[in-house]
């Protein structure tokens, strides 16, 4: 069994901020009602949790369902945070791709 790597308090604030912007980057990218991407976060101060959700696919299309991911501060992980990150900034890019493509189609690039 591999030996878990653990955020300090500094580490876990920039990953708390990293994980945001990127949450902000997809959803100004598009509603996720429209089939964008869904992107959800939630710091929670009692337990010392982030909360991730997402639906790569958002809920345009009758999707419902999320996938969750979770950093807690008594045992922030930075394995779990690099996975978060990972699927965020595919998010991200797949967003920013989609909302070029439908301006490019409608003439607003």
């Amino acid at each position: 069994m591999e030996n878990a790597e653990y955020m300090n308090w500094t580490e876990y604030r920039e990953a708390a901020h990293k994980l945001l912007d990127l949450c902000l980057d997809i959803q100004e990218a598009g509603d996720a009602g429209d089939g964008y991407p869904f992107a959800d976060i939630h710091v929670d101060n009692y337990t010392g949790a982030i909360y991730v959700y997402f639906n790569p696919d958002g809920f345009g299309n009758g999707t419902a369902g999320l996938v969750g991911r979770s950093i807690h501060l008594g045992h922030p992980e930075k394995k779990t945070y690099r996975n978060c990150l990972e699927k965020l900034e595919e998010l991200a890019a797949l967003a920013k791709e989609k909302r070029s493509r439908e301006r490019a189609l409608h003439g607003n690039a």
